[in-house]
């Protein structure tokens, strides 16, 4: 690990995230090297005439901040003296961060007056997927100057990845400049590939101004992932700036993971306004399990801002799953804070789908602190409760992995005709994990 000053743009290739969350693409890249170091290790007094051996010992040293900025002051100062023995001393660096380090630094500096030059170096010198980083700190350069000059530099770079950090390096430098000239040269790219790109990143940094616009204009242009990253994002941005819009939105989403995690977005935002409004929005949800999630996420803050009236929401809804899913989430919540008081709560339901549902609720919450007390309890349920084996098990399974040999001890003495003999059985089992 190095600890170089670097700020990836928003430029990161799509085919690096690993979730569709856009967040993950917002890294800028400006490559610094500060004149001074934050610590000076108290050997490197260094001669000019033998930078190369200076920087030969600061990579010797053991602590990573020291030697990352001492490596990167004295590489800047034999690049100042000489470029090419700064390129040359670059190159004999073993694959490593230093390696990426001394990399991104030199090519940077030679793409300040030679960009043909630093690209035609980084075919040649890029080693790793971090080293690739470099083509964006290039074209992130290029981008603060004229868009139409810098744009046949990519015919420098090769295809894949590489050639995605450039296209959204230059397309959030110059979004940055002049937000309509970039978006009117992204949508205008002949390749599918890099339009793909430009769009995407061009949108990302509209969605800081007018998410509502960026939401419009992704769904024209984009599709796929970088529809989904891009949506991701301008919704974020609108649910925290414009709630009641962002509703309207999410409700007219196709099914799918974005409508899913957009509407909990907006859920849990309304829920700490007003939770009896975001119960009202989410029963205009198209799809009864997408209601039945972000109740749920409703519930929770609901249940720490006033348990009370979150019950009383709870009690009052007409028999079926719904209110069962319901009873189960509210108990599981407030087992989480008061077990005895999620007891208490659940004794109020009239309906014995939601009391069981609320029974296993608080087994599982209050087994999560406290498993032997859950256990305990549950097992005290009448034999006759359906519930019962299933709240005991899951309130077992904490009291094993914290305590196995007593949570085994504790199954053993149940007498043989107890519902539970599956649990005696499976209590060795666990007891070995």
């Amino acid at each position: 690990m190095w600890f170089w000053p670097v700020r990836l743009p928003e430029n990161t290739p799509a085919a690096g995230l690993h979730e569709l969350n856009p967040s993950a693409k917002e890294i800028q890249i400006t490559v610094e090297i500060p004149r001074e170091p934050a610590v000076r290790g108290p050997t490197l007094d260094v001669r000019t005439d033998n930078l190369a051996s200076a920087l030969d010992r600061a990579l010797q040293e053991s602590n990573p901040i020291t030697r990352s900025m001492e490596f990167g002051r004295l590489l800047r100062e034999l690049f100042e003296q000489d470029p090419d023995a700064a390129l040359a001393y670059v190159r004999e660096i073993q694959q490593g961060s230093a390696y990426t380090q001394g990399l991104l630094f030199v090519l940077q500096s030679l793409g300040k007056t030679d960009p043909e030059r630093a690209l035609a170096l980084a075919r040649e010198m890029v080693r790793s997927r971090e080293d690739q980083a470099v083509y964006s700190v290039l074209f992130d350069q290029m981008g603060n100057g004229d868009l139409q000059s810098a744009w046949p530099y990519l015919n420098l770079v090769p295809d894949g990845e590489s050639r995605d950090y450039a296209v959204r390096a230059l397309a959030g430098s110059s979004a940055k400049r002049d937000l309509e000239s970039a978006l009117n040269w992204a949508w205008n790219l002949s390749d599918a590939q890099d339009r793909t790109a430009a769009v995407e990143t061009v949108l990302m940094s509209l969605a800081t101004q007018d998410p509502r616009r960026a939401i419009d204009l992704a769904q024209q242009f984009l599709t796929g992932d970088a529809l989904d990253r891009a949506m991701s994002r301008s919704l974020e941005i609108l649910t925290a700036s414009d709630i009641q819009a962002a509703s309207l939105v999410v409700s007219q989403l196709p099914p799918g993971t974005l409508q899913t995690r957009a509407a909990v977005g907006v859920a849990r935002a309304l829920a700490e306004q007003d939770p009896a409004s975001a119960v009202s929005w989410v029963s205009t949800l198209p799809a009864v399990g997408l209601q039945q999630l972000a109740l749920h996420n409703v519930l929770d803050l609901w249940s720490a801002q006033d348990p009370e009236a979150a019950g009383q929401f709870v009690t009052r809804l007409p028999p079926g799953a719904g209110q069962d899913a319901a009873a189960g989430d509210l108990a599981q919540a407030m087992a989480a804070a008061d077990p005895l008081a999620a007891i208490h709560w659940a004794e109020t339901l009239e309906v014995d789908s939601a009391w069981n549902a609320a029974m296993l609720g608080i087994a599982s919450a209050w087994a999560q602190t406290e498993p032997e007390a859950a256990t305990r309890w549950a097992s005290n349920l009448t034999a006759d409760n359906p519930v019962r084996p299933d709240a005991i098990k899951s309130a077992l399974s904490y009291w094993l992995l914290e305590d196995a040999s007593s949570a085994v001890r504790f199954v053993q003495a149940f007498p043989d005709n107890d519902l539970t003999s599956t649990l005696k059985r499976l209590a060795p089992t666990f007891a070995q994990r």
